[in-house]
């Protein structure tokens, strides 16, 4: 009924952000529950969905690989990267079950968000994310440091890009590969790394 529901009327963010109260999300079939989640995910309720999803993998481990498309999809959302009080809490918990799968591609949805000032202001320093990128150094230096490249290789914005990046982060990329970067433009790039 809840999925008929989001799929045929506009409901307001208040009403449906009262079903992330409560454990009744437990008591579905994984294939109900993906139903309405999903539903809520397309009707633009994705926080919602995400503070469902991270209790029900934290109450049914077994299920964990079964919600991985849904989470993965939920993780890279560029609004709940951004999200904070208890929706980036749930953002943190379900991005931090993924890194070890996708460090480089959940590194590069944080990045993309903290390189875009379009977007409106917002640092990841400040957030939840930093100590997701973290872990996703830890799991694969390489991936971040591929996916940071392209911010700070663009002239004039690598400088706004830095401004709230992550203490640590830069520190767990192997020195040879962040000097080899250095050393092609040593003028330029020495700046923005230190």
């Amino acid at each position: 009924r809840i999925a008929e529901v989001l799929g045929s009327e506009s409901v307001g963010a208040e009403i449906v952000g009262q079903l992330g109260f409560g454990r009744w999300g437990e008591e579905l079939s994984p294939e109900d529950l993906e139903e309405v989640l999903r539903a809520m995910v397309a009707a633009g309720h994705s926080a919602t969905a995400l503070a469902i999803l991270e209790r029900r993998i934290k109450s049914k481990p077994p299920e964990r690989e079964r919600w991985h498309p849904l989470a993965f999809q939920l993780v890279t959302n560029p609004k709940l990267i951004r999200s904070g009080d208890m929706t980036g809490y749930y953002w943190k918990e379900v991005a931090n079950s993924l890194v070890s799968d996708h460090p480089g591609e959940i590194a590069l949805a944080i990045i993309r968000e903290q390189g875009d000032r379009a977007a409106g202001t917002w640092f990841a320093e400040y957030s939840e994310a930093a100590q997701v990128l973290r872990a996703c150094v830890k799991h694969d230096p390489a991936a971040v440091w591929a996916a940071l490249q392209p911010q700070l290789s663009s002239s004039g914005d690598a400088y706004r890009f830095c401004i709230g990046f992550p203490r640590g982060v830069l520190e767990g990329i192997p020195a040879g590969q962040v000097m080899a970067w250095v050393a092609e433009k040593p003028d330029e790039r020495a700046a923005i790394v230190a």
